[in-house]
């Protein structure tokens, strides 16, 4: 009775710390900004699909950033309680070619490293607003001036991200 006491304890300080550092969020299990910013994934074939869904007065929004195009999001830092940067892969190729190759049918498809690129996203949680989020993109100079130039170094294009497409 007495280990299962002490098991307890640590398990709860472990995923109550999880919470706070927000590493959780990362593979799918937390949220950042206290809860409000969550992940949320599909998996398949080679890929896991994950996105960003934001609750404000309980009702969820799915973050979209950039709509012409397919972006799959790799990681995330917590900034604060209103603000975390994202990167995403974002594909080089509009959505409506994904649509042209896929030809009305349900099928994988898988682009070259070279068809892919890192973009840096400042998603600020706004109660006030609707959507109670804006979406700004970060260059290299912002990321440096918040401090999380080491952080974006480390990203990478995930070379087994393939796009699912519906008929």
């Amino acid at each position: 009775m007495k280990f299962q006491k002490i098991l307890l304890i640590l398990t709860l300080t472990f995923l109550l710390q999880g919470c706070k550092q927000d590493w959780l969020a990362r593979i799918g299990l937390s949220c950042y900004m206290e809860g409000k910013l969550c992940v949320d994934s599909f998996e398949y074939s080679h890929s896991v699909e994950r996105w960003l869904v934001l609750t404000s007065n309980k009702i969820e929004y799915r973050i979209e950033i950039s709509p012409k195009y397919e972006d799959f999001l790799l990681d995330c830092k917590v900034i604060d309680n209103e603000n975390t940067a994202c990167v995403m892969q974002q594909s080089m190729i509009p959505i409506e070619k994904w649509i042209q190759q896929c030809e009305g049918k349900m099928d994988i498809l898988k682009l070259p490293k070279s068809q892919w690129i890192l973009k840096y996203y400042l998603i600020t949680y706004n109660s006030q607003s609707d959507p109670p989020y804006s979406v700004s993109e970060m260059n290299k100079q912002k990321l440096s001036e918040m401090g999380l130039d080491q952080w974006a170094d480390k990203q990478l294009i995930n070379e087994k991200q393939e796009v699912l497409c519906g008929g």
